[in-house]
C-alpha cells in the first residue's frame, strides 16, 4: 500500500493545498475498494503526539508533523513546498499578530523582528526545522491542559512555539537529506506547477482523476493576508537583512530548489 505525507511545513501554502485535496474529492478515492483512509493527527488536534499505528495504515497523512512520520515508515512518499523565508516570517507575524492598528504595524514589527528573545522558534530557520526534526513531546507534555482548543490565546501559543516541532538545531546535510526523499518539492512561489505534478502522482497511484480546480483557501486562512501585504510593501533593509541572518538556512535550500 502506498502512503502519502504532506510535510506541512507552516507558511508554505499547506492549507491551499489540503482545501485544493478535499474540495477536489480526495476522500472519494477508493482503496482495495475500502474509502482511502487518511490520517491529519489525533482528536486532540494540535496538542497530541502522532499515533504510529494510523500512520501505517493511512494512504495519505498530512499535518504539522515534520520528520515524525518518515522515522515511523521509512518507505512513505512525502511532500512538501519551500517558501522565500522572508515572506514565510512575515507571514508567521502577520497570522499570530492580526489584527493590529495600521499606525503600529510596521513599530511592532520592528520590536518583534529584533528581539531575539520572543518566538525565536517561527524566525530562525523554521523550514529546516520541519525538515530535521520530529514533534517535540516536552511541548505536548507541557500543553495538556490546553489539548484540542481553539482560544486565540492558545492557538497563539502554539504558532508562535513553531508548532510544536522539536528544537534541535538543524543541518544543511540532514536537510538535504530529507528533501532528497521527496516524491514532489516546488517553491511555495511555484504552486501551479507543484499541484500539477502532485494531481499528476495520486492520478497514477490510486487510479483516481482528481482535477486540480484552484480552490481559494478558506477565509479563516485568509484573514491576515492584507497585513502580510503591507509589511511586505513597507519593510526596511534593515528588518530584512535581520531576517535573512537569522534565516540563512533556509534560504540556503530555497535558493537550491530549481
Amino acid at each position: 500500500m502506498t502512503t502519502l505525507y504532506h510535510l506541512h511545513i507552516p507558511k508554505t501554502g499547506g492549507s491551499y493545498i489540503e482545501n485544493n485535496l478535499y474540495q477536489s474529492g480526495i476522500k472519494n478515492i477508493l482503496v482495495n475498494n475500502d474509502p482511502i483512509k487518511i490520517y491529519t493527527g489525533t482528536d486532540n488536534l494540535n496538542f497530541d503526539y502522532i499515533d504510529p499505528y494510523h500512520i501505517k495504515t493511512s494512504s495519505f497523512v498530512h499535518g504539522h508533523f515534520g520528520i515524525g512520520p518518515i522515522l515511523i515508515m521509512p518507505e512513505i512518499k512525502p511532500f512538501t513546498t519551500i517558501r522565500n523565508p522572508l515572506n514565510r516570517v512575515i507571514s508567521h507575524f502577520a497570522m499570530s499578530y492580526f489584527p493590529i492598528k495600521n499606525s503600529l504595524i510596521m513599530d511592532t514589527f520592528d520590536s518583534w523582528v529584533f528581539d531575539d528573545s520572543k518566538d525565536m522558534m517561527i524566525k530562525n530557520n523554521l523550514q529546516s526545522m520541519f525538515l530535521t526534526n520530529e514533534m517535540s513531546k516536552e511541548f505536548i507534555d507541557s500543553n495538556k491542559d490546553i489539548k484540542g482548543s481553539f482560544e486565540k490565546e492558545d492557538m497563539r501559543t502554539y504558532w508562535n512555539s513553531g508548532f510544536g516541532i522539536n528544537n534541535i538545531q538543524p543541518n544543511i546535510d540532514k536537510v538535504r537529506q530529507t528533501l532528497s526523499k521527496m516524491i514532489i518539492l516546488e517553491k511555495t512561489e511555484n504552486m501551479d506547477i507543484f499541484m500539477d505534478k502532485l494531481y499528476d502522482y495520486i492520478n497514477k497511484e490510486f487510479n483516481c482523476s482528481l482535477l486540480y480546480m484552484k480552490f481559494p483557501e478558506p477565509k479563516i486562512d485568509r484573514h491576515s493576508s492584507g497585513l502580510s501585504s503591507f509589511i511586505r510593501k513597507n519593510i526596511t533593509k534593515d528588518q530584512e537583512n535581520k531576517i535573512k541572518e537569522m534565516n540563512e538556512l533556509d534560504f540556503e535550500i530555497w535558493n537550491s530548489i530549481d
